[in-house]
């Protein structure tokens, strides 16, 4: 009897011993940075060249709400191009069913603070600040039952992304506020306030990816 309770304590302390061991394995591997780039502040945008996204959402003007989808491509996390398409599902009270707009996106704030040390976390934060974005581009607008007009408008507009992830690729919740300007507008001096010229609002939810195209040249590899 005595020989099988000391065989029961032996096992009920090794199996303590490997819970303890799990338990500390698990929470170094959860406190350990994902990656050699999460420690010096890139957060994972050093791991290619290229930060893909596509996303969709609601996009909100000043006289009907309407569904919006959106993609970009921006290299070194600096410029890109974006494209973008919205419409109003429908709705009648909406001054045009679709619109497609395309341009060019500038990120000014990465490279700056990366290069001087200004990304010290927490990494959410970090993204959230480094992803506005100052874009102008052109779009195509079709009126209510009409067909898309061939004169393009231009548009200017600012962005902003915030991360769910602690990681540059991964899901992001995404703001954009556009100021659009028709043609006839611009040639004709048509006054108009802020919204009536076509001010738009989008919130959307997007995966941004960061890929390595090698547009670089492929010797030029950022050091590990």
């Amino acid at each position: 009897m005595s020989e099988f309770a000391a065989q029961t304590g032996r096992l009920r302390a090794w199996r303590l011993r490997r819970g303890v061991a799990i338990a500390c394995v698990l929470g170094a591997t959860w406190a350990a940075p994902t990656s050699a780039s999460a420690q010096d502040g890139a957060y994972g945008r050093l791991d290619g060249d290229v930060n893909l996204s596509l996303g969709a959402g609601a996009s909100i003007a000043a006289d009907a709400p309407g569904l919006a989808v959106r993609a970009s491509a921006v290299y070194l996390e600096l410029a890109g191009v974006y494209t973008g398409y919205v419409d109003a599902l429908g709705n009648q009270s909406a001054q045009k069913d679709r619109s497609i707009a395309a341009g060019v996106s500038l990120r000014p704030m990465f490279w700056g603070r990366f290069a001087n040390l200004l990304e010290p976390g927490p990494a959410r934060l970090d993204l959230f600040i480094d992803s506005l974005a100052l874009e102008l581009g052109a779009f195509w607008a079709a009126p209510r039952n009409g067909a898309i007009d061939e004169r393009p408008g231009f548009e200017i507009a600012v962005g902003l992304g915030f991360p769910i992830f602690a990681s540059a690729s991964g899901p992001f919740v995404e703001a954009r506020a556009a100021l659009r300007f028709e043609r006839r507008d611009v040639v004709l001096g048509v006054g108009k306030d802020i919204l009536d010229r076509g001010g738009m609002l989008t919130i959307s939810v997007a995966w941004h990816q960061i890929v390595d195209t090698h547009i670089v040249d492929a010797r030029d590899r950022i050091p590990r």
